[in-house]
């Protein structure tokens, strides 16, 4: 007789309950990774720590998001029920005119929505310039439901803020802004993550209670440039928020630049916060179907001694190659040996040799 595993799911936090010792060291294996550096700490050096980061704690919860993930780890050998405590609202809200984005949607536009309004959680891996923040706006005009919408940086929240209002048919005022000194609160309204996490207005700082009592009245919370999970300030703010319907939005969702501990850090916590990928959408693909325009780049060498001087056609030489913007990082960046990347300008004013023998 199979072992039988209750899962409870809330929006934020999942708990298994009934599991056998060798079932929670199976999860918590699953549900760990080693931290970025971890070599390099004195925990680790003295043998206080193993270098992994659990996110299965000893109350048996771990973050929502990653329940499907454990389910089917469990299915093999356990009976698993999930009992679903999420709570889905009724529509509340009306926008105005929405209806000229929704027919402006693309295919893969419109797969993605299809797929949000079905699993009402999960990733969205789309490449930069297909148009997120117009998916954004089409979620959020399909649940009519109050929405948070997450971002970073100062001119993306202004930038957001006035497309939302262009695709839900709204003037600028009704959607609402969170930070760079403004506070107005409204059924739509984009915040800095910067700003939710210190949550000062008006001289006065709110704790953690009040940012979790602030976004209760938000059912559905968008996180832009999502990968930036990893970072303290943002895991805090999008652990406070209930939201039971919860995308995230990046173009690098799990693809980080940095070591083999980084990505699995990303991919653990983001599906935790939110849930599995739900669509993915390629630059090669945007770019074969016309959505966005190919770059490739000509190197030019530079046989002059000192920049500014002696402008003439001979001091320079085209490559006879054209190289695509990925092709070119690929030799220039992660072609060259870790010394060589960068160069002190104050010895040189020109690239490392192997930059002239593309």
């Amino acid at each position: 007789m199979s072992h039988k595993v209750t899962i409870v799911r809330g929006a934020v936090r999942a708990q298994l309950r009934g599991a056998s010792e060798r079932v929670r060291r199976l999860v918590g294996k699953e549900l760990s990774f080693y931290k970025a550096g971890y070599q390099h700490t004195r925990a680790f050096q003295t043998h206080r720590w193993d270098g992994k980061v659990r996110l299965l704690a000893k109350t048996g919860t771990y973050p929502a998001g990653l329940t499907e993930r454990v389910t089917n780890l469990l299915e093999a050998d356990c009976t698993v029920v999930v009992q679903d405590q999420r709570r889905w609202p009724e529509p509340t809200e009306q926008w105005g005119d929405v209806e000229p984005l929704l027919r402006s949607l693309r295919p893969y536009q419109k797969r993605a929505l299809a797929a949000a309004l079905e699993y009402r959680c999960g990733i969205f891996d789309h490449a930069t310039g297909a148009g997120k923040t117009v998916l954004i706006g089409a979620i959020i005009a399909r649940l009519r439901l109050p929405a948070i919408v997450l971002v970073h940086k100062r001119d993306i929240l202004g930038q957001t803020r006035r497309r939302l209002a262009k695709y839900l048919g709204l003037p600028e005022r009704r959607i609402g802004v969170i930070g760079e000194g403004h506070w107005d609160e409204q059924p739509v309204t984009v915040a800095m993550l910067q700003s939710l996490a210190g949550l000062r207005r008006r001289d006065t700082t709110y704790d953690g209670d009040d940012l979790r009592r602030f976004l209760q009245r938000f059912p559905v919370l968008l996180l832009d440039e999502a990968h930036h999970i990893t970072g303290k300030t943002f895991r805090e703010v999008v652990d406070a928020c209930p939201a039971p319907y919860r995308f995230a939005f990046s173009a690098t969702p799990f693809r980080s630049k940095r070591q083999k501990e980084s990505h699995q850090e990303t991919m653990l916590r983001l599906i935790g916060a939110t849930g599995e990928v739900l669509d993915e959408f390629t630059h090669e693909e945007a770019t074969e179907g016309g959505y966005l325009t190919p770059a490739y780049v000509t190197m030019i060498n530079w046989y002059g001694q000192e920049p500014n001087t002696g402008w003439e056609p001979n001091n320079f030489a085209l490559d006879e190659r054209s190289l695509h913007w990925n092709e070119l990082h690929a030799l220039g960046v992660c072609g060259l040996e870790p010394s060589k990347r960068r160069w002190n300008k104050k010895r040189s004013q020109s690239p490392p040799a192997q930059l002239s023998q593309w």
